[in-house]
């Protein structure tokens, strides 16, 4: 049977009636809105694969933070040549390790990396296509930002970028490397 379908990821644990109860709506406004579970959960999972201000799997701030708090740190370090790269060293290590701590903990960014993984099992062809969408939506605003924050620390320590090589690209091998490294801890 899974030779023929695949491993396939499952909501059946979330109980419609509870989900209703629990959101303090009538079961009719649920159905007018959702004629389905199946509905439903196609929304839910685009839902959980999007970024708000009170939900972003993919960009932790703290970790933003903790880069430009060394910079600022040994701000009296900054003088030389030698000075800055310490300080840029310095930055990436604290910085990264908090990016790791806090993606390897969340529970939102397991979500994500299940969307992420699993999108491409998802029978249905419309809520496939709407959910990779999001994903894509995600990932470039996760690589945007995070772009943005590189460049900027760089620049403050009067570094630039060669030819060819840009925030952008640095943004998404980072982040390549430390959901890596999150990803084997969950499985180490």
């Amino acid at each position: 049977m899974l030779e023929k379908t695949g491993l396939t990821v499952s909501l059946a644990h979330l109980a419609l009636e509870e989900l209703i109860r629990a959101a303090a709506v009538p079961r009719s406004s649920f159905y007018r809105i959702w004629s389905t579970k199946e509905d439903f959960y196609a929304d839910l999972l685009v839902e959980l694969a999007s970024t708000s201000e009170t939900h972003d799997a993919m960009f932790f701030s703290g970790t933003r933070d903790a880069g430009y708090e060394v910079i600022e740190k040994h701000r009296d370090m900054l003088g030389t040549q030698e000075g800055r790269v310490a300080v840029l060293r310095e930055a990436v290590r604290v910085a990264t390790r908090v990016n790791f701590d806090h993606f390897s903990s969340s529970i939102s960014w397991r979500t994500h990396v299940t969307l992420v993984a699993s999108a491409s099992s998802l029978a249905d062809e419309e809520t496939r296509s709407r959910l990779v969408a999001m994903l894509q939506q995600t990932e470039q605003r996760f690589i945007e930002r995070t772009a943005e924050f590189y460049g900027d620390a760089l620049e403050s320590l009067g570094f630039a970028f060669y030819a060819g090589a840009s925030a952008e690209l640095l943004a998404g091998l980072g982040a390549a490397a430390v959901e890596g490294l999150a990803q084997r801890r969950l499985v180490s």
